[in-house]
């Protein structure tokens, strides 16, 4: 199952954070293209993968941004834990 967190924490993030940064410069900061963070920044969701990657490149843990980043991530490594070798 897809582990998913609202996008809109990372927009507000952004909007508090660097109020007057452009897109050119956001999606410099996170690594993308400027066409990428813009659709990016406007889905309503985005994968644990990301966010994690999203938050690492601004500088911080994606608990700051994510209040309910360790629950969320948590249910994926418990569903990794069926498939791991026990010796």
């Amino acid at each position: 199952m897809r582990r998913t967190l609202p996008t809109i924490n990372l927009r507000t993030y952004i909007k508090n954070t660097y109020p007057n940064a452009t897109h050119d410069i956001l999606a410099d900061v996170l690594k993308l293209s400027v066409s990428t963070y813009q659709r990016m920044i406007y889905r309503p969701v985005m994968c644990w993968t990301m966010a994690d990657k999203h938050a690492i490149s601004l500088g911080v843990h994606p608990v700051e941004i994510w209040p309910e980043w360790y629950e969320i991530t948590q249910q994926n490594t418990d569903n990794l834990q069926k498939y791991r070798k026990v010796s």
